[in-house]
């Protein structure tokens, strides 16, 4: 999340209130100013956390990480962001066509 080229992104974390050091290391980062929001709260759920998420976020696209999710490459945002400025974006991504 934190190693992409492109930078014009809204990090926003949501942890159900975990007892793994989840929250301590979710409060590094938000003192560090490297994400943009994190809430550490019990949740029903994955659904339930993506929801509030969703309402928080102010961009025009959202992608969903899970914990052990990362992006393949440092160019990944960049490549998505290229596509979606330079064609008749219709809300499907087809890569190779």
């Amino acid at each position: 999340m934190f190693e992409q080229a492109f930078d014009d992104i809204e990090d926003i974390i949501f942890d159900g209130g975990s007892q793994d050091g989840s929250a301590a290391l979710i409060s590094f980062w938000t003192a560090k100013s490297l994400v943009n929001a994190a809430v550490s709260e019990p949740d029903d759920g994955v659904c339930n956390a993506v929801n509030k998420g969703m309402r928080m976020a102010i961009g025009q696209y959202v992608i969903l990480l899970n914990s052990s999710d990362v992006f393949a490459d440092i160019d990944v945002l960049t490549q998505v962001h290229d596509v979606l400025a330079s064609r008749d974006y219709n809300g499907v991504l087809g890569w190779g066509n």
